[in-house]
């Protein structure tokens, strides 16, 4: 939303046709800017679509398709999980199919000082969007919280055509709540993507290797001051392990290829737990 300030400031030596010539003008901007902001409001409005598309049985007859695919298939790749100092984190699942293609990429986020958490589903056919599902506390507004699942559907080309959304007070109420129409809504997949080929901000660089009662941690990330960090813990100490060791400093910031496997320990908490790296080429 834009804020418009006019002030007014008139000097002693004004004459009364100057002040009120100036006055007659600033109501007819203040006029002019209600009647754009009636019209941007008129047009929001417009983009709310109520009618049923003619596919849409049919995407989501697919996006369950995809679900119950995936869940047989039982393939994922994940991202490293990638944090913030302010407590935004954002990870990244690829859904594939027994024959390894891309149907579904969830990213997984908290955007930190809003305090904003959920879920971004990107649902693929033939490698574009046709469908994305989002769940959402949105903690916008602190003192009353909302939790949101919306539904957009896109054409061919990946422009959204329609979105429809659930909003309740109690997360419990989600399941039983009815979907409305609402504003078009167009979720971006471009996040999500460089987190899984690791590139710009989510880039893989070596941060350092710290030690935690005899474990060693080894810290990966952006090369820029307070970018995105990820944290893999090492169960042993291989080769590549060692060479980072024997001289951290002459290693900082160089590029590197990391593999690694999310475990869950006796408590429930998953880690990331190093498998083997290597400097890229």
């Amino acid at each position: 939303m834009l804020l418009f300030t006019h002030s007014l400031y008139v000097k002693k030596t004004m004459n009364f046709h100057t002040i009120f010539g100036k006055l007659f003008l600033g109501i007819i901007l203040i006029t002019f800017l209600f009647n754009i902001s009636s019209c941007s409001e008129h047009k929001k409005k417009e983009k709310i679509i109520t009618t049923k598309l003619s596919q849409e049985d049919a995407m989501n007859a697919e996006m369950k398709s995809i679900d119950t695919e995936i869940e047989t298939s039982g393939k994922v790749v994940t991202s490293l999980r990638y944090v913030l100092e302010n407590g935004e984190f954002v990870v990244v699942y690829a859904h594939l199919s027994s024959n390894d293609e891309i149907l579904k990429i969830e990213e997984e986020f908290n955007d930190g000082e809003k305090g904003n958490t959920g879920i971004n589903a990107f649902y693929l056919k033939d490698g574009n969007i046709f469908l994305t599902r989002e769940y959402m506390e949105d903690r916008t507004i602190k003192s009353a919280p909302k939790f949101i699942e919306r539904i957009s559907y896109y054409d061919k080309k990946e422009k959204v055509e329609k979105t429809i959304e659930k909003r309740v007070d109690f997360e419990e109420d989600i399941d039983n709540a009815s979907f409305s129409p609402t504003e078009l809504h167009a979720l971006s997949i471009e996040r999500a993507k460089k987190v899984l080929d690791q590139k710009d901000e989510f880039e893989i660089t070596f941060q350092g290797i710290f030690d935690i009662n005899a474990t060693n941690f080894l810290s990966v990330g952006s090369r820029k001051k307070n970018g995105y960090t990820s944290t893999i813990r090492c169960e042993y100490d291989d080769d590549f392990i060692r060479l980072l060791l024997s001289n951290q400093k002459k290693y900082l910031n160089k590029k590197i290829q990391v593999s690694f496997q999310n475990i869950k320990d006796a408590t429930g908490m998953v880690y990331q737990s190093y498998i083997q790296g290597k400097f890229e080429d």
